[in-house]
């Protein structure tokens, strides 16, 4: 997501800096700048949902409804697991 984040927006943020970003969408306090870096990580989920869900992931008009959800890793990263609605 990371680096989904830098192919899509030309900003480098750091895992910690994109761990904040999920915190603060969680809490809803995504401001116009933040909300840029999180539609740009969120490109990549959506690209990943269609490969994982779609009934033809090579329909690049097709759309797959999903569930994101966010795990706090150990080492104070962050994961995303993407589940079908």
């Amino acid at each position: 997501m990371i680096e989904s984040i830098r192919s899509e927006s030309g900003k480098d943020i750091s895992a910690e800096e994109f761990a904040s970003l999920v915190e603060s969408y969680k809490d809803g306090s995504l401001d116009d700048d933040t909300q840029e870096l999180w539609d740009a990580a969120m490109f990549v989920c959506g690209q990943v949902a269609k490969q994982c869900f779609s009934e033809d992931p090579d329909d690049e008009d097709a759309e797959v409804d999903y569930e994101i959800s966010f795990v706090d890793n150990s080492d104070g990263s962050v994961s995303a697991e993407l589940r079908p609605n």
